[in-house]
């Protein structure tokens, strides 16, 4: 079978004293797909996605470590039902987090995820980070996240290995100063089960990295109809 195609992607900012925000469904969508809802924190924001209110059909797939960092989501489509935005209400405090939906296709719905998990927690400060490693099923897709905040540019670049699908940047201001809430996203498709390689992510001046992986299982070979296998962040 193939592996899980990314799709689309959509992206918000949570501003600083907003209590919600909308984050659009990515262009098509269709029955069986997977949405993945990936959350930026940036520091002094007190857990305010760790416990969100998102709405119903999400699943989390992790939670930063003291609130900062990078939280994640998951859910199955079913169109006939699916709304056209999603609102994303936070827990509390006050803060800035930056917000990406990316949509996946050709999934196994009935396990979605094979293994998600964060792989560097905020607190300290360098030029490389190393993301997690799983066992990945045969013709799986594995996505490496990767989010920091820093002044102005920091230069991240891609692991050889790993293909670039994109990266945000969400411009906001904290203690004065401009700081960039940036999330970048690779993938890595899995021909053969195997255990992931330890892929780090790097810049060219000290940011603390926050980085994740997420593996993501494709339509079973028993499956008939399940996920639609369309488009080609």
């Amino acid at each position: 079978m193939p592996s899980p195609t990314p799709g689309s992607v959509s992206y918000a900012s949570l501003l600083f004293y907003d209590a919600t925000v909308s984050i659009s469904r990515p262009s098509g969508a269709a029955n069986g797909n997977v949405l993945l809802l990936i959350g930026y924190v940036r520091p002094g924001t007190a857990n305010m996605l760790n416990n969100a209110s998102l709405p119903s059909g999400f699943t989390n797939l992790f939670q930063p470590v003291s609130g900062f960092g990078i939280v994640g989501w998951r859910r199955i489509t079913d169109i006939t039902t699916e709304p056209t935005s999603y609102t994303v209400t936070r827990q509390g405090g006050s803060g800035q987090a930056a917000l990406s939906l990316q949509l996946v296709t050709g999934v196994d719905t009935a396990t979605p995820i094979a293994t998600a998990g964060i792989g560097f927690s905020r607190g300290t400060s360098g030029t490389t980070a190393t993301y997690p490693t799983f066992s990945a099923p045969a013709d799986s897709l594995v996505f490496y996240l990767a989010a920091a905040d820093a002044e102005g540019s920091y230069g991240p670049t891609t692991a050889s290995g790993l293909t670039h699908r994109w990266q945000i940047n969400d411009w906001a201001v904290g203690s004065g100063d401009d700081y960039t809430h940036q999330i970048t996203l690779k993938s890595r498709s899995i021909t053969t089960a195997e255990t992931t390689a330890a892929y780090t992510q790097t810049s060219s001046t000290p940011v603390t990295w926050n980085v994740a992986a997420v593996v993501v299982k494709s339509v079973e070979p028993t499956s008939t109809t399940g996920a639609a296998i369309l488009l080609g962040l």
